[in-house]
């Protein structure tokens, strides 16, 4: 029922687009630890190795429903600020706005960075300040806040973190030529629903992080 809502053409070009990002960013290559997996849509957008991916999702509602889809990767219940895992990771991966959804987004960060190999590589989505409305229903009937952000607050937010900090808006303008929605997503992210920030771990043993 949730991935109904989101079947549309408007949907399935945003998909595209993240999928080529992800690609391009080296996202979804190597062991992968996707936060707020939902129903498992990464897994829709790429192929990825059984043995290389793990999702965690807040949700048991969404885990239950990709696991049904999914019947043979593992998923975790757990949050961002509280990530369920001790080993560490090639990509950590958030797509469709999850990260907005994170109540600590500082706390958020470290255990991101935690979680990632020295080197790792992020790619991590969230609302922008032109997502109207703060609330959506989730699966279990609780509403939950979110946080928008623009794309200079999520840029200085990582960037205290993390190295070759970039961000890219994701928006289907509705054009036929797809290289339109990839100029506006790159060039005018302020134009954009949607953020993807991407980056790679600055620290090595918790230390030298990015100024």
């Amino acid at each position: 029922k949730y991935d109904s809502f989101y079947d549309d053409f408007k949907s399935r070009v945003e998909d595209t687009l993240v999928a080529d990002v992800l690609d391009r960013v080296g996202a979804v290559s190597g062991t992968i630890l996707d936060l707020g997996c939902g129903t498992g849509h990464l897994l829709r957008l790429h192929t990825i190795h059984p043995s290389n991916y793990v999702g965690v999702d807040p949700s048991v509602g969404m885990l239950k429903a990709a696991k049904k889809s999914f019947p043979e990767y593992l998923f975790k219940a757990g949050a961002a600020e509280d990530i369920p895992s001790t080993i560490e990771y090639d990509a950590v991966v958030a797509t469709f706005g999850s990260f907005s959804y994170c109540d600590a987004p500082d706390k958020a960060l470290l255990e991101i960075d935690r979680c990632l190999r020295p080197g790792g590589r992020i790619a991590i989505m969230a609302y922008s300040v032109r997502n109207k409305g703060g609330l959506i229903l989730c699966s279990e009937g609780v509403e939950a806040k979110r946080r928008l952000y623009s794309a200079s607050s999520l840029r200085k937010l990582f960037s205290s973190r993390f190295r070759n900090v970039r961000v890219r808006g994701v928006i289907a303008t509705g054009s036929p030529h797809r290289w339109v929605d990839r100029f506006v997503g790159k060039y005018l992210p302020f134009l954009c629903t949607h953020l993807i920030v991407t980056g790679v771990r600055a620290s090595v043993d918790g230390g030298d992080h990015a100024a």
